[in-house]
């Protein structure tokens, strides 16, 4: 092989070599993420194993997680349900069973690879969980019942914030049921307790919607 050759082969594999560190540093530039998302929130948290599902309370300012099981509950094995911002992802996974018996550390990580800290803290109920006959009683001005069609009633109601309702599943199937877009997983007969708020300005229209894409109902939540 000539001397030329040699030269020729050994500028072509520096010329390889150079653009792969270009290309490198160009993945590593933060300027790569910037038509990535940033959005990175926990959007739902819920127990839905438990009867009724225990569904937890967000708060998108603090960053924490607050949430309720039923006394006797086993704490050391409970999978949460876990819903987060389009493109992000979560650890631990959602559906993984974790011990909660001490407050447990979620990361929620953006498509930008940008993270958020959730702390969730789970304490059992004092009192036996309430049967459906008696959520009927005591919710009886404060509940949803969705019929077999997923026909809502009543379809407009009002209520205040921080008010706790019952949403009602007349449905021989699981179903999902939709406040302002956050979901609540119902078994079939079955209910769940909610909890109304919200960041927007009140009074804010609370869209419901019955798994279809639709408006359903609206409950208009007041100061």
């Amino acid at each position: 092989m000539s001397k030329n050759v040699i030269i020729a082969w050994v500028a072509v594999l520096a010329v390889v070599v150079i653009g792969g560190i270009w290309w490198y540093a160009g993945q590593q530039n933060p300027a790569n993420n910037a038509n990535k998302s940033s959005e990175k929130m926990m959007t739902s948290f819920e127990f839905g194993d438990l009867t009724p599902t225990v569904v937890g309370d967000i708060d998108a300012t603090h960053y924490t997680v607050s949430s309720t099981v039923p006394k006797g509950t086993n704490m050391k094995a409970l999978a949460p349900t876990i819903m987060v911002s389009a493109h992000a992802t979560v650890s631990p996974v959602s559906e993984a069973s974790q011990d909660f018996t001490n407050p447990v550390t979620y990361t929620v990580t953006a498509e930008d690879e940008s993270t958020q800290n959730y702390v969730v803290r789970v304490k059992v109920a004092t009192t036996v969980a309430l049967s459906f006959s008696d959520a009927v009683r005591i919710y009886a001005n404060k509940r949803i019942q969705f019929n077999q069609d997923c026909v809502p009633s009543p379809y407009q109601v009002s209520f205040k914030k921080g008010a706790t309702i019952m949403l009602e599943n007349g449905a021989n199937k699981t179903r999902v049921i939709r406040l302002d877009d956050v979901p609540y997983t119902i078994k079939a007969y079955g209910f769940v307790l909610v909890t109304l708020t919200t960041n927007a300005t009140l009074p804010h229209n609370i869209m419901v919607d019955c798994g279809n894409g639709q408006n359903n109902a609206t409950i208009n939540l007041q100061q």
